[in-house]
């Protein structure tokens, strides 16, 4: 049969979708399953592709870039070659779980600044200190939001 083939049951809505899809019978089945709680397709086996993989935001094994120098919520799951430092204030307005990567494009002796402003930085190896931090020629920090205006830095060539 060439073309799609549709199935519908009780009159076609996600509610009575809900954990249809497709079943390969085998040693083991091989589901693809709409849920509808979710609004998503669940597989059970890996998926393997010879492609690009792409969501809603592009490529996901390419990290796109900005260039503010002062973060923002568009920032989230980019990267950042800075030249001069940059700033995280309360206005940037992560998401828990959002993160930044920030590089610092110089030699050896061309340390930058990130500005922590009104939001506390928690440096990763030292729990109780937090504010700014210096980033070294060549450094690569990642911010992490891990509550509002919370954050942990973390990284090489970071003070």
């Amino acid at each position: 049969t060439l073309g799609a083939i549709t199935f519908t049951v009780g009159g076609a809505t996600d509610v009575t979708a809900n954990g249809g899809g497709i079943t390969l019978k085998g040693g083991s089945d091989k589901t693809i399953l709409w849920t509808d709680s979710t609004d998503s397709w669940d597989f059970n086996q890996d998926i393997k592709t010879s492609g690009t993989v792409t969501d809603s935001e592009g490529n996901v094994r390419n990290i796109p870039a900005s260039t503010n120098s002062t973060l923002v919520a568009a920032d989230a799951g980019k990267h950042i070659s800075i030249t001069a430092g940059i700033t995280i204030n309360a206005s940037t307005d992560f998401a828990i779980g959002d993160a930044v990567t920030i590089f610092n494009n110089q030699g050896d002796g061309n340390d930058e600044t990130i500005t922590a402003t009104g939001i506390t930085l928690y440096l990763a190896s030292d729990a109780t200190e937090s504010g700014n931090r210096t980033l070294s020629g060549r450094g690569v920090a990642t911010i992490l939001c891990v509550a509002t205006d919370t954050y942990v830095i973390t990284g090489a060539g970071l003070s």
